[in-house]
C-alpha cells in the first residue's frame, strides 16, 4: 500500500507525457518544420480546390494523362497486396530477381504521376 500511490502518480504522469504532451510536441514541430508533408502532401488545382495526394495512387483511364504503375489492391488505400511469400519460395527468389533486373538494386527513378497529370491540366489546350 506504501507504493501505490506514489506508482499510480508516476502512471498519471507519464500518462499525460507519452500521450499528451510528447504527440503535441511532435504535431507541432512538424506543422512548423514540414507544413506541406504534415497536411498530406496534397495537390491543388487553380482554385485551390484539393484534388489528389502524392502520395496516394488514383487509376487514369484517359490517354491525355500518365497512368501509374498497376496496383494490386487496385489503388485502395488499405490493402497492402503484400504476397506473403515465404524467403524460401521459388516464385518469391524470381520475383526479386526480375526487379533487380529491370530497376537495378536501388529500384527504377520515381516520377510521381499525379503531380505530372496535374501539370498537363495546367497547360493551354490546342
Amino acid at each position: 500500500m506504501k507504493w501505490t500511490f506514489p506508482n499510480l502518480r508516476l502512471f498519471l504522469a507519464l500518462a499525460v507525457i507519452t500521450g499528451g504532451i510528447y504527440p503535441a510536441a511532435v504535431t507541432l514541430v512538424s506543422l512548423a518544420v514540414f507544413p506541406h508533408q504534415a497536411h498530406g502532401s496534397l495537390i491543388r488545382n487553380e482554385q485551390g480546390e484539393v484534388i489528389a495526394s502524392e502520395l496516394i495512387a488514383q487509376p487514369f483511364t484517359s490517354a491525355k494523362y500518365f497512368w501509374p504503375r498497376p496496383s494490386a489492391g487496385d489503388y485502395a488505400t488499405m490493402p497492402s497486396g503484400a504476397s506473403n511469400l515465404s524467403w524460401t519460395s521459388a516464385e518469391l527468389v524470381k520475383t526479386v530477381a526480375e526487379h533487380f533486373i529491370s530497376g537495378g538494386i536501388l529500384g527504377e527513378n520515381v516520377i510521381n504521376v499525379m503531380t505530372l497529370n496535374a501539370a498537363l491540366d495546367k497547360l493551354p489546350r490546342s
